[in-house]
């Protein structure tokens, strides 16, 4: 069997890489709580696993793979653990209120030790049970940083406040080795070796040190106070190994000599070009059975892994093309053309370039690819007449057809740089919200602005005068400037409820807003309490606003904005929200990399669609099919079956003339630009292999044939 794959690196920032298996497997974890399991001899991505939700750049965040390989563990931001299959990446176990410090897995066995009252508690996770609590040997003690178990869990070691550092027998629950150790300012981080034999540990204020637990008997310190952000043992804990931001150094631990320095190895100029250590941000070692050492880095997105004594570049996942303020998807009335925009950045000129791309979709080609002109962020509006739409970016508004993409029409209006736009029913309307201003309405006959909305005079006042009392109960409705007197505040996104005759809006610090379309008049404000809006939908029929709250879907009763419930199960950000023609169906997407199909009559969670690598920006549904698309930060957008859920097609998009289109039946396309991402898995049997589509010889295994949808 040949399956065509997209090989996609993260498109958020790597938090912390680790190795497994003798180095076989790598793990890696993003800032968006996306976790990815490597083919470390093939650089072959094996899983994609949405943990739950985002984690944070400052995070003390831990990370483990199972000595098998099996399980993967993952501290979640409020404290929770979560334990993953790291095959399947389906998730087995979710503790929200207990801390992960330190772990040892193997197959059907997950313990690791957390601070209990007067010692530290073994906790099976799989089982969720106590197994023991290991007693201090001295009153008043407290763990100080963080703990080790070793990986047969045979071992726990943790710091404590009294300068001790003290190991237990799990099997016994007694101390079985305790030594002094220097405690300053800064918590102290223990770490095993593969056969628990020797222990080292330091902190942010001391070098490191290794320890043979059996004999008692310290080695040398390694590198000055503080100088190892990461450090690593190999299995019989002969060698040390730890990470300086711009370097690695690998010390021989019983003779006490420098092995290895990654600054003096030897390298190309080619080389030198892909391995550019003093940008490492976060890195991990692995120690192999032939004496090489492997060393996985990255720079913010992108992931390296190297031969170190070497200089030798195995290889690297390049992340998707950035693509900060796309996508927006828009489907023609007929359902026969797609539209999108994406953003490319201008690294030299600092500049951002949108682009408009128009695909047919019966043969899911592009008929139309091109730069827009103006400044700032893209909008796309469907004119009701179903033949053209509307594109507008910065002070430049085009009209153009949906059959070719082409311009029909330049419209000569005053606009501002533009969050979110919509049309009139007739057409004959563009509302819109940008920088600076409270929403407007320009005619587009006259191109002039006809209504500019505004709240009350009374609600102005009171704002102002409750920020000078430093209590503002419109959290920011209203700001005070000395310069310009009451300046409202900034809206994003906006949602129009047509049988109501309101415009909803919202922004990050102004809660929900509502407007009449005819007098432009602030009708009601609802506080969001803390809380923002990250998307805003408005069903068709009038009865509710759905607004992205964080993690949830709030609903709205219109036209008061009365709360009546809300849709639970994204683990991230909500990021777009929409209704279908008879809102009855929602579709959201999430940074949490899944789609969402909602019923709207019981609030039911209908469908789940995974398959995003990061975040997913736009949804749309298929007019008169039952289908859906999504588009996300990974270059991708995606066509799925709305009643099964299942995908349809993957269409990976990296630039607006390039583009690689698979099939769920292992057909494809891919234009010459794009087929760096291809590769092509083999499966005989057991054996499976991945390679690159530069280096796969075509056969008449894999069909190259008409991609249409339908």
């Amino acid at each position: 069997m040949i399956i065509p794959v997209l090989q996609l690196g993260h498109s958020d920032y790597i938090l912390r890489i680790e190795f497994a298996l003798g180095g076989s497997r790598l793990i890696t974890l993003d800032t968006a709580g996306l976790l990815k399991l490597w083919d470390v001899k093939n650089g072959r991505l094996l899983t994609n696993i949405v943990a739950a939700g985002a984690t944070s750049a400052t995070a003390d965040e831990f990370m483990s793979i199972s000595s098998d390989g099996s399980l993967i563990l993952l501290q979640l931001p409020e404290g929770g653990t979560t334990v993953f299959e790291a095959v399947a990446g389906r998730l087995v176990v979710k503790r929200p209120n207990h801390l992960l410090i330190s772990a040892a897995a193997s197959s059907g066995r997950v313990l690791s030790p957390l601070p209990g009252e007067g010692g530290v508690d073994l906790y099976s996770h799989l089982k969720d049970e106590l197994v023991a609590t290991l007693k201090w040997p001295q009153r008043g003690q407290h763990f100080y940083g963080r703990m080790a178990i070793s990986s047969d869990a045979a071992l726990v070691a943790a710091p404590s406040s009294l300068g001790k550092m003290v190991v237990w027998d799990t099997h016994t629950g007694e101390v079985k080795y305790e030594f002094q150790i220097p405690v300053n300012d800064m918590s102290v981080e223990p770490l095993f070796s593969g056969d628990g034999r020797k222990l080292a540990f330091a902190s942010a204020m001391d070098p490191v040190v290794v320890v043979d637990l059996e004999s008692n008997r310290f080695s040398r310190t390694f590198g000055s106070p503080g100088v190892a952000e990461r450090f690593w043992l190999n299995d019989d804990g002969s060698r040390l190994a730890f990470f300086m931001t711009n370097t690695v150094e690998v010390w021989d631990v019983d003779a006490g000599e420098l092995v290895l320095d990654s600054e003096k190895v030897e390298r190309t100029e080619s080389d030198m070009e892909t391995m550019e250590y003093a940008y490492a941000e976060e890195a991990g070692i692995s120690f192999q059975s032939n004496g090489e050492v492997l060393f996985a880095w990255s720079d913010g997105n992108e992931l390296y892994v190297d031969e170190l004594s070497t200089g030798g570049h195995l290889w690297k996942a390049p992340p998707p093309p950035a693509c900060p303020y796309g996508y927006r998807l828009n489907v023609s009335p007929n359902g026969k053309y797609l539209l999108r925009n994406s953003t490319q950045m201008i690294e030299e000129e600092h500049d951002l370039i949108q682009h408009l791309t128009l695909w047919d979709l019966s043969s899911l080609k592009p008929l139309h690819s091109g730069p827009v002109d103006g400044d700032g962020f893209l909008g796309i509006c469907p004119f009701p007449d179903g033949k053209s739409f509307l594109s507008a970016a910065g002070g430049l508004l085009e009209k153009r057809r949906w059959s070719d993409g082409g311009v029909l029409e330049e419209l000569d209006a005053w606009m501002e740089s533009v969050m979110d736009m919509s049309l009139s029913p007739d057409g004959s309307r563009l509302i819109a919200t940008g920088f600076g201003k409270t929403p407007y309405s320009i005619n587009l006959e006259t191109g002039e602005v006809d209504l500019v909305f505004r709240q009350s005079l009374l609600n102005r006042l009171l704002s102002g005068f409750s920020r000078i009392l430093r209590n503002d109960p419109f959290e920011g409705f209203a700001q005070v400037s000395d310069s310009q007197g009451f300046r409202p505040v900034v809206q994003h996104l906006l949602a129009v409820s047509e049988p109501h005759g309101l415009l909803i809006t919202s922004s990050r610090n102004s809660g929900l807003c509502t407007w009449s379309l005819d007098t432009g008049r602030g009708e009601s404000r609802l506080s969001l309490k803390g809380s923002y809006c990250t998307a805003l939908a408005a069903s068709p029929d009038g009865r509710y606003v759905a607004a992205g709250l964080r993690h949830e879907i709030v609903l709205f009763a219109l036209p008061h904005l009365q709360r009546v419930g809300a849709l639970q199960g994204h683990q991230n950000l909500i990021q777009t929200l929409r209704f279908d023609d008879a809102g009855d169906t929602l579709l959201s997407g999430s940074c949490d990399s899944t789609v969402k199909v909602w019923r709207m009559s019981d609030g039911t969670l209908l469908q789940t669609m995974h398959g995003h690598c990061g975040p997913v920006n736009a949804v749309a549904f298929m007019p008169g099919r039952r289908a859906v698309i999504s588009a996300g930060n990974d270059s991708t957008f995606r066509f799925w079956d709305q009643s099964s859920g299942a995908l349809i097609r993957t269409i990976y998009d990296p630039s607006p003339d390039e583009f690689v289109i698979i099939s769920q039946s292992g057909q494809y396309m891919a234009t010459p630009g794009a087929e760096a991402a291809l590769s092509f898995t083999t499966i005989e049997g057991d054996n499976c292999e991945n390679i690159p589509a530069a280096e796969f010889n075509l056969t008449n295994d894999v069909k190259v044939e008409s991609m249409g949808l339908f």
